[in-house]
């Protein structure tokens, strides 16, 4: 795509004076990086047409890694747009976990059933204890 609308921006000279810099490409590239797993998994819900309640923990927990890891990662924490970035990331791990707060034991239960998902996303993806996972065993 960056060939394309370069090319086009020198053929045309009244583009021209929009043609990007290298620098602005990585700025949109780390933008896309960011955004990717949000719409990875709204396509992946919204386009299913058998149940996903058991997916629910697991998206939750893979876009609050996802977050987790733009908050912290070294190249969004400088100044200018890659700090704008970091600060999106933080703003909405925080939304995000006011909503995973409101998932039911059920959603747990649901994961632990689920072929796909079972014990072994607990104890390795998601890393709970046996001592967290104990009470949704019971139900």
């Amino acid at each position: 795509m960056v060939k394309v609308i370069t090319a086009l921006c020198i053929q045309d000279p009244e583009l021209s004076k929009y043609q990007m810099q290298p620098e602005e490409w990585q700025q949109i590239e780390r933008m896309l990086s960011f955004l990717r797993p949000f719409a990875e998994v709204t396509n992946y819900m919204s386009a299913q047409s058998y149940p996903t309640v058991s997916s629910i923990i697991v998206f939750f927990n893979g876009i609050m890694d996802h977050l987790d890891e733009c908050k912290h990662k070294g190249i969004y924490r400088k100044s200018g747009h890659l700090k704008v970035i970091a600060e999106a990331a933080e703003s909405a791990y925080l939304k995000m976990k006011e909503y995973y707060n409101l998932t039911s034991p059920l959603h747990c239960v649901m994961t632990l059933l689920d072929p796909r998902c079972n014990m072994e996303y607990f104890r390795k993806k998601a890393k709970f204890t046996d001592a967290q996972i104990k009470p949704f065993l019971q139900r």
